[in-house]
C-alpha cells in the first residue's frame, strides 16, 4: 500500500484485508447493484476511484453506458461467463422490447475499442463479447 498508516487503520477496522481484492469486490458490487461504472484514475501522486450512486439508464451519459459495458465484459471474463446482448440488457435493467438501444451501444463499444466481438461469423443473436485486451 502507498499509505501504510491508512492501510493499517483500514485493516484493523475490518475494511481491508491487504490481498488486492478490493477493486474486484467493488466492481462486483457495482454490477450487482446496477450502478454506473466505477472510474479509476492513476494520477501523478495518487490513485483516484470514483463510485457513483444509482442512476437510471436514461440518466447516464453515453460514455457512462459504454464504461458499464466494458466493466461488465471484464467481470464476465474473470468469472468465465459470456457477455451477450442479453447480459448487457439485463445489466442495465432494460426490457427485451428495448433491445435496439442496447445493440446500438454494443456497436459503439466495439467501434470505440472497449470490447471486441468473439464470434463475428455467428448471427447477431448469438454474438458474445470480450474486453478489448483479451
Amino acid at each position: 500500500p502507498r499509505n501504510e498508516v491508512f492501510s493499517d487503520i483500514m485493516r484493523n477496522l475490518g475494511f481491508a484485508e491487504e490481498r488486492g481484492s478490493g477493486i474486484d469486490k467493488a466492481v462486483i458490487a457495482t454490477e450487482q447493484m446496477g450502478l454506473p461504472a466505477i472510474i479509476f484514475r492513476n494520477e501523478v501522486d495518487y490513485f483516484r476511484v470514483t463510485i457513483f450512486c444509482s442512476r437510471a439508464f436514461d440518466q447516464m451519459s453515453k460514455a457512462e453506458k459504454l464504461d458499464v459495458i466494458y466493466q461488465h465484459a471484464c467481470l464476465n471474463s474473470v468469472i468465465l461467463r459470456k457477455t451477450t446482448g442479453r447480459s448487457i440488457r439485463e445489466r442495465f435493467g432494460i426490457s427485451r422490447d428495448e433491445s435496439t438501444q442496447i445493440y446500438k451501444l454494443i456497436d459503439e463499444a466495439v467501434s470505440s475499442g472497449k470490447i471486441k466481438m468473439a464470434n463475428p461469423e455467428d448471427g447477431r443473436k448469438d454474438h458474445y463479447y470480450y474486453p478489448y485486451w483479451m
